[in-house]
C-alpha cells in the first residue's frame, strides 16, 4: 500500500503552553507593597509606591495583594516606572526560567528572549505577557521554529525545521500544522497540499526523490479520490485511488 511518512512530533510545539504558564501577569501594583519583595537597591526616585528608575530585588515569603500572584523567590532585575516593572528588564523565576527584554505595565511587551531551565528558548515579539507577533522557538531537541506567534502558540505562517533536516513550511494554528504548506524532506521527497496535524488530507501533490510523483486528492497522506501517478518511467495512472492504491 503506497503511503508516504510525515514527522509526528508535533508535541513540541507546546513549548508555549510552558510560556503560557510561567508568564504571569507580573506586577500590577507597585512592587513594593506589604512585605512582597525585599529591599529595592539600585538607582531610582520616589516612596514605595512611585519607584522610578532601575532596581533588583527578589520576591519574599508572604506576599500580599496584587503581587502574591509572583512566586517567592522571582528576582527582578530593571527599569520600574511608578512602582511597576517598565522598560528593559530581567525576569527569573524560581524554576530558573528566564526573561530578558522590554516590560510594560509590569508585563514582558515588546522583544524580549524568554530561555527555559531546560534550554528550550523563545526569542521575539511579546505582547500582555505572552509570544505575540513574530518570532523563533528553538527546541533543545535540535528542532526549530520560525514565525508568526499569537497567545504563545504558532499560529499564521512559518517554517518548522526538524532536527533531522525534514522542514514545514506553511500553515499553523493554535500551535499544530493545519492549512496549506509544504514539506521537504532530507531524502528528496517534496509534499504540497493541504496539511492537518501529521497528515496530508486534501488536494495535494508529491514528487518523490526516485523521480515517481501523484497529484490529486489524499487522505491521510494516501492518495484517495481523484488524482494522477506519474512514474519515473514515464507510464501514468489516472483515475480513482482509494487507501493508496489505484481503483481497477
Amino acid at each position: 500500500m503506497w503511503k508516504f511518512s510525515l514527522p509526528t512530533h508535533y508535541g513540541n510545539l507546546g513549548i508555549a503552553c510552558l510560556v503560557a504558564a510561567s508568564l504571569p501577569l507580573v506586577f500590577s501594583s507597585p512592587v513594593l507593597g506589604q512585605g512582597a519583595v525585599s529591599a529595592c537597591i539600585g538607582d531610582f526616585s520616589g516612596n514605595r509606591a512611585t519607584l522610578t528608575g532601575t532596581c533588583s530585588y527578589y520576591t519574599l515569603p508572604g506576599a500580599a495583594g496584587a503581587a502574591a500572584t509572583v512566586p517567592t523567590g522571582t528576582y527582578y532585575s530593571g527599569q520600574l516606572v511608578n512602582g511597576i516593572p517598565s522598560g528593559r528588564g530581567v525576569l527569573v523565576y524560581p524554576t530558573n526560567d528566564r526573561y530578558e527584554g522590554q516590560f510594560s505595565g509590569g508585563v514582558p511587551s515588546g522583544r524580549g528572549l524568554f530561555v527555559f531551565a531546560n534550554d528550550d528558548r523563545y526569542e521575539g515579539q511579546f505582547q500582555n505577557g505572552f509570544p505575540n507577533g513574530s518570532g523563533t522557538f528553538i527546541y533543545n531537541s535540535g528542532d526549530r521554529y520560525t514565525g508568526q506567534v499569537r497567545n504563545g502558540l504558532q499560529n499564521g505562517a512559518g517554517t518548522f525545521t526538524f532536527a533531522n533536516g525534514d522542514r514545514y513550511t506553511g500553515s499553523f494554528a493554535n500551535g499544530q500544522v493545519r492549512g496549506n504548506g509544504t514539506f521537504t524532506f532530507v531524502n528528496g521527497d517534496r509534499c504540497t497540499g493541504e496539511f492537518f496535524g501529521s497528515d496530508l488530507s486534501g488536494r495535494g501533490n508529491c514528487t518523490f526523490a526516485n523521480g515517481d510523483r501523484y497529484t490529486g486528492e489524499f487522505r491521510a497522506s494516501r492518495p484517495h479520490g481523484v488524482g494522477t501517478i506519474t512514474y519515473r518511467n514515464g507510464r501514468t495512472v489516472s483515475g480513482q485511488f482509494r487507501n493508496g492504491r489505484p481503483v481497477s
